[in-house]
């Protein structure tokens, strides 16, 4: 999943999942700026425009199944980084 960054496309990111251990976040040349080693991880989903504390935000989900939980993270867009915000069991 390709998260665009609007105001400057160059600082994009790129967030992919490991099937064997969770969330992976990429710059666009290709280069891991962070992790989250929370379990077997599925499909990384991503929405944009997400209310959040009164703005829109870039919200990313994923899930995984061997912990029955969902991972909910925003896309901090001036750090370039995810911030977690919650677990779920489902």
């Amino acid at each position: 999943m390709i998260w665009v960054n609007a105001s400057d496309p160059a600082k994009s990111l790129i967030l992919g999942t490991n099937k064997e251990g969770g969330l992976h976040v990429y710059d666009l040349d290709g280069t891991e700026v962070q992790a989250f080693a929370n379990g077997e991880q599925n499909n990384v989903d991503l929405r944009l425009g997400v209310p959040y504390r009164g703005k829109p935000a870039a919200i990313a989900v994923t899930s995984a199944e061997e912990l029955d939980k969902v991972f909910v993270y925003r896309v901090d867009e001036t750090a370039r980084r995810l911030e977690r915000l919650m677990s779920s069991t489902v």
